[in-house]
């Protein structure tokens, strides 16, 4: 039986100052609540800055892992203040404000999961977290962003597939603003335009507008695809 499970790491966490660090963090864990409440999804903050959630429904990874990623742009905070003699701090902050939260999807077995403990032990597990530890950037002086959306599989016709597609709405999503990532995280979530537009107090045309802009269209039609052809 396949299983999702997607770990995500935080760009450049260290552009980011304490409080700031610390009240994304408090946004994650109280998305990650939700996510259970609504998807089953056991989500989990490791070593600080990095996420690992198990979807128990393997088709909602790509959802899921798009949820996560539009919720760190949108809490994206101000240009971080230069400081002498750290000048790749500024650089940094550029790549947490165009990126925020670096994710793999992986979709395979999984041996043993028991929430109770917080065990999450099997192939699908094994597979997002290389993928995430060939990507880190911590503690280096040079960032090099190579890609923020990874999809990994050990069936054939489905890495196929996917690869291409997650990387081109990596692209999408990079292009996005705070704002405009805020209206994604609902929309990923199924809500209307009617109901975002009441949540978040603006007119109903400007979710539209900012929906078309972002590349909801075709983000909802790649994730469409990707339900329909995953299964367990």
């Amino acid at each position: 039986m396949n299983h999702g499970i997607i770990s995500g790491d935080i760009i450049a966490s260290t552009s980011l100052g304490m409080e700031e660090k610390e009240l994304l963090m408090q946004e994650i864990q109280k998305l990650l609540k939700e996510l259970d409440k609504k998807f089953g999804v056991f989500g989990r903050i490791v070593k600080g800055d990095q996420v690992e959630c198990y979807i128990p429904d393997a088709r909602q990874s790509l959802r899921i892992a798009l949820i996560l990623k539009c919720l760190v742009k949108s809490k994206t905070p101000g240009p971080y203040v230069l400081v002498p003699g750290k000048p790749n701090r500024s650089t940094a902050n550029k790549y947490f404000r165009i990126h925020g939260i670096r994710v793999a999807i992986a979709i395979g077995q999984m041996d043993k999961v028991d929430r109770a403990k917080g065990i999450l032990d099997g192939e699908a597990i094994y597979l997002a977290g290389r993928a995430i530890d060939e990507q880190h950037t911590a503690n280096k002086d040079r960032i090099v962003i190579k890609s923020t959306m990874i999809f990994i599989s050990p069936v054939e016709k489905w890495q196929g597939e996917f690869e291409v597609l997650v990387s081109l709405i990596d692209i999408l999503i990079s292009k996005c603003t705070a704002r405009q990532s805020e209206i994604l995280v609902e929309r990923l979530k199924g809500n209307t335009e009617e109901a975002i537009a009441k949540k978040l107090k603006v007119s109903q045309s400007a979710i539209n507008q900012n929906s078309n802009a972002a590349g909801w269209p075709g983000i909802e039609k790649a994730i469409n695809r990707f339900e329909t052809i995953i299964h367990a």
